[in-house]
């Protein structure tokens, strides 16, 4: 995805870098104007997110735009079928909780808005 996303404007700088999702150091941001932060199958790795995750994302830069493509879904749905099973595959492996949770807390503080957040997504083959 990296190499995709540089190939959309070559004048931006793309660099991957891996950071500790409970404890995220995004000091190698300093200065930057504009920021995509972008993730995928991390997040959910991580049983509970701190508190004050997206918070910290939010303030990296002046703008900051944040894709998220993780396993999330029963986070938002009830007691549907697809739900109830994946909620139970992930609380197997003890994947992440409070993603959705910490979003919304983000965003009810004003530091973020939320654009789309689809659960049970697929791509069709």
């Amino acid at each position: 995805m990296t190499a995709l996303f540089a190939a959309i404007d070559r004048r931006a700088t793309v660099k991957p870098v891996f950071f500790d999702h409970n404890d995220p150091d995004l000091s190698f941001l300093k200065g930057a104007e504009r920021v995509l932060l972008f993730s995928c199958h991390s997040i959910e790795q991580v049983r509970r997110l701190p508190d004050d995750y997206f918070e910290k994302l939010a303030r990296a830069a002046p703008l900051v735009t944040g894709l998220h493509f993780e396993t999330f879904g029963f986070q938002l749905s009830g007691g549907d079928d697809v739900s109830v099973r994946h909620r139970a595959f992930i609380e197997r492996r003890m994947w992440n909780q409070n993603m959705v949770e910490c979003l919304k807390k983000a965003e009810g503080k004003g530091l973020l808005s939320i654009r789309h957040l689809a659960a049970n997504s697929s791509r069709s083959r």
